[in-house]
């Protein structure tokens, strides 16, 4: 007699039993099906003596199973099907990961977990860093200081290094990046202290300039970076 219990505490095939735990029967999957169909094959053998020796008596039950070759097709389309539940079981016995670890990481200036706020300045994200548009009052609103477009450039390309390197980069990390004017004009002036923040050679760079920014910042940069070291 053959029995197969999946999911059962124990699935017998023959005169074999085998555990059903999913974990271990998804990684055992190759030798449980080798198993059953060696304990099938013996079944098939033992019902085929029979079954011959019932015929010779005239007799007809199990008429569907009067050849090796039937049997043997029965076979063939139930191992499939061992195949499927293994897999199956597998992946239901795998814990869902929690979201905390679903590889999105949303954080402040100081590394921390950045809250609900509707804007987030860092997040990283497959070893990548992605740094909100940084104005000169993004990380100090009430701040005051002079309205030029290098002292604005300066604050803004702070903000920009303290991220990417609270996110894992440096700035020769940066891959691509954005600047934002309030006047064109100020593109000379930007340039002069921008070009001291990248020694080694800058980083993909577009610049536009647009009527306003917020905070009456003079300029506004974004970037993406990648990862160089880990925390």
């Amino acid at each position: 007699m053959i029995c197969l219990a999946f999911g059962a505490a124990v699935c017998s095939i023959g005169s074999h039993a085998f555990p059903a735990s999913p974990m271990s029967y998804a990684l055992n999957l190759k030798q449980y099906m080798a198993n059953a169909a060696e304990a099938m094959f013996s079944v098939s053998l033992s019902l085929e003596l029979q079954i011959s020796g019932l015929t010779k008596q005239g007799g007809t039950m199990f008429s569907a199973l009067t050849s090796r070759r039937g049997f043997a097709a029965r076979l063939a389309a139930i191992l499939p099907g061992l195949a499927t539940s293994g897999a199956a079981l597998n992946a239901s016995s795998a814990s869902p990961a929690p979201q905390a670890n679903s590889g999105v990481r949303k954080l402040d200036y100081d590394g921390k977990p950045a809250g609900t706020g509707f804007i987030t300045p860092l997040i990283v994200h497959n070893d990548t860093i992605y740094i909100a548009g940084q104005g000169a009052h993004s990380h100090d609103p009430k701040g005051e200081f002079p309205m030029d477009i290098e002292t604005h450039t300066k604050k803004v390309m702070d903000n920009v290094k303290t991220l990417v390197e609270t996110g894992g980069g440096t700035m020769d990390s940066i891959l691509q990046l954005t600047v934002y004017l309030t006047k064109i004009d100020d593109y000379d002036g930007m340039n002069k202290v921008f070009k001291t923040y990248f020694p080694s050679g800058g980083p993909a760079r577009t610049t536009v300039a647009v009527a306003a920014l917020p905070g009456n910042s003079l300029v506004e940069i974004n970037c993406i970076a990648a990862i160089v070291k880990k925390g």
